[in-house]
């Protein structure tokens, strides 16, 4: 076969190099690399309603399983006397409820700080989630006259606390698109780490529909670098595996 004339060699070289700047961007994209995340119970369920749609999503190489791949703790009392973690990925759930210490709901950018050094300290992926009801009990961070818990969560920024993964506690506001997107708008200007936005099936309200997740992970899609999807069991799991299967179009559009 003769050689290749110099000009042609050089159109195919050029093709060949589009082509595979291409494939490289289709694969970083956000929509093919989002993280997704959810709890080991509902999970489960839903890859019982359907394998297929629950896999692509939570059978990933980073996909995260609270309960699984993901050590959750309420507190940081609890994860400094915990020697022995099976998990890379750890997450501290901190919130206004019996679970977390009252010193630690009084002061949660001080122990979310501690938390990230320690789980640094053993090697660990650290994941922030600060519920938005932790600013009632902060002191100096307490919601003002007229003031909600979301636009104190921001002037707090609570979001800020440096760590591998913010995972931003939105879900409540899922059905209320305009706030929730200034939610995770203003997080994304805080946040120094990634970013996950979380979704919710597992609010027992009417307004919760495959619909409403959809739009809430389409308006947050561009500020986001994952989301987690909230469930108990099975509860919702028609829903759950009926907005995935639309996400799921979408991303691959």
């Amino acid at each position: 076969m003769p050689p290749l004339r110099p000009l042609y060699a050089e159109r195919v070289r050029l093709k060949l190099t589009i082509l595979s700047a291409a494939l490289v961007g289709l694969l970083a994209s956000p929509a093919l690399a989002e993280t997704w995340a959810g709890p080991v119970d509902a999970v489960g369920a839903w890859r019982v309603a359907d394998l297929a749609t629950a896999g692509s999503f939570f059978d990933q190489p980073d996909s995260m399983v609270v309960g699984s791949n993901v050590t959750r703790f309420e507190s940081f009392a609890a994860f400094e006397a915990t020697q022995s973690i099976s998990t890379k990925l750890v997450m501290y759930d901190i919130e206004s409820w019996r679970r977390t210490p009252q010193i630690e709901q009084q002061y949660p950018k001080r122990y979310m700080r501690r938390f990230v050094l320690l789980a640094h300290q053993r090697g660990l992926v650290a994941i922030l989630a600060p519920a938005r009801n932790i600013v009632a009990p902060s002191l100096g961070c307490n919601g003002r006259l007229g003031e909600t818990l979301t636009e104190a969560f921001i002037r707090c920024g609570l979001a800020g606390v440096p760590a591998d993964y913010l995972l931003l506690q939105s879900q409540r506001l899922e059905c209320d698109l305009g706030s929730f997107t200034w939610f995770v708008q203003q997080a994304r200007t805080q946040v120094q780490g990634r970013l996950l936005v979380e979704l919710t099936v597992a609010w027992n309200s009417p307004c919760v529909t495959p619909d409403a997740v959809v739009n809430a992970w389409n308006a947050a899609r561009p500020y986001a670098d994952g989301f987690a999807l909230w469930g108990v069991g099975g509860v919702r799991a028609d829903i759950a595996i009926a907005a995935l299967t639309t996400i799921n179009a979408m991303r691959m559009a």
